[in-house]
């Protein structure tokens, strides 16, 4: 949808809006990490306890999940340099690229 509206344009063209991207990007890994080494800490050899799914839910995956895309500028440079091929001057520009990132992220939301 960013592409769409034209704000992966600005990440290759204006510095400041990158470098922005990149450090969130990076203390979203930070915290993602964090994280990761608190729950391993608790972990010992006994066999682990699966959580509730009531209380674990699929909002929790599905956050980090995009806090991990939002803060990777190379997704913008991708979409910037791969989708627009696949748009025709012909047709309706905003409602293809809407299209083609719904593909993209039905296709990363399956991998």
């Amino acid at each position: 949808m960013a592409n769409s509206a034209g704000f992966s344009a600005v990440l290759p063209a204006d510095l400041a809006a990158y470098t922005v991207v990149r450090v969130a990007g990076g203390l979203v890994l930070i915290v993602l990490g964090f994280g990761t080494l608190r729950s391993a800490r608790g972990a010992d050899d006994a066999a682990p306890e699966l959580p509730d799914p009531r209380r674990t839910g699929w909002w929790s995956a599905y956050a980090a999940g995009l806090g991990t895309d939002l803060g990777n500028p190379k997704e913008g440079v991708f979409a910037v340099s791969v989708l627009p091929q696949f748009v025709t001057a012909d047709g309706p520009v905003m409602v293809t690229s809407v299209l083609l990132g719904v593909v993209w992220a039905m296709v990363n939301a399956d991998w």
